[in-house]
């Protein structure tokens, strides 16, 4: 009980004060082509890109990983696509935004500890039961939660890998269970409905149980 009102706490705590920072950006502004036969000026499109240097987890090839945007291009139309250098020195180039699930601004230092973060098996990531409280105050709250909210209710820290090791915990087979991706946004969850929730454990236990242990007793 004295954990539950404790974390209650660190969510109010969180709400105040560890709002998530909008993402380091780097403003590219293109200029549509004219129209054939128009006199008309061509109109700028100002495109948010994510800077240089930033930790992305994307989909390459049908599998997801992990890599370092190296740079990006925009084209005529407003399109635009990264460049990303994984871990083998390699540069994948036509990244397009919606390729890309989680991002950490300048934590290119950190991408070897996060590729061991992504390579961990979610029962390793995290002790189901304390996850299971932080569902139940979420769920009491009834409203949206950041990544960096969630990794606070979890005493998970707030480094770019502990963020990323929540994120990959919402994004597990586990975390599914008790959250799913607020509409709208990548970076923001919702508590799941009850009966929702305990349908989707009864489905996990059975099929993944050895793996979960006591939490899949109770």
């Amino acid at each position: 009980m004295r954990r539950h009102l404790a974390l209650a706490a660190a969510l109010h705590a969180a709400s105040a004060f560890l709002a998530p920072p909008a993402p380091a950006v780097a403003k590219t502004v293109v200029f549509k082509k004219k129209e054939k036969d128009t006199a008309e000026d061509a109109e700028p499109v100002q495109v948010n890109a994510m800077s240089k240097g930033t930790v992305v987890e994307f989909d390459l090839n049908k599998h997801t990983t992990l890599g370092v945007i190296d740079g990006h291009k925009v084209k005529a139309k407003g399109g635009l696509r990264y460049e990303i250098k994984t871990s083998d020195g390699k540069l994948h180039a036509g990244v397009a935004p919606r390729d890309i699930h989680f991002s950490a601004p300048g934590a290119k230092n950190n991408l070897d500890e996060m590729l061991q973060v992504l390579d961990t098996e979610a029962p390793a990531l995290v002790d189901p039961e304390v996850l299971e409280i932080c569902y139940e105050v979420a769920a009491e709250e009834e409203k949206e939660l950041g990544i960096k909210q969630i990794a606070n209710l979890l005493d998970a820290g707030s480094s770019p890998v502990d963020i990323y090791r929540t994120f990959r915990v919402l994004s597990c087979e586990l975390g599914k269970v008790f959250f799913q991706k607020a509409k709208g946004h990548t970076s923001h969850f919702n508590a799941r409905a009850k009966k929702t929730v305990e349908a989707a454990k009864r489905s996990l236990c059975g099929q993944h149980g050895d793996e979960y242990g006591e939490f899949c007793l109770v």
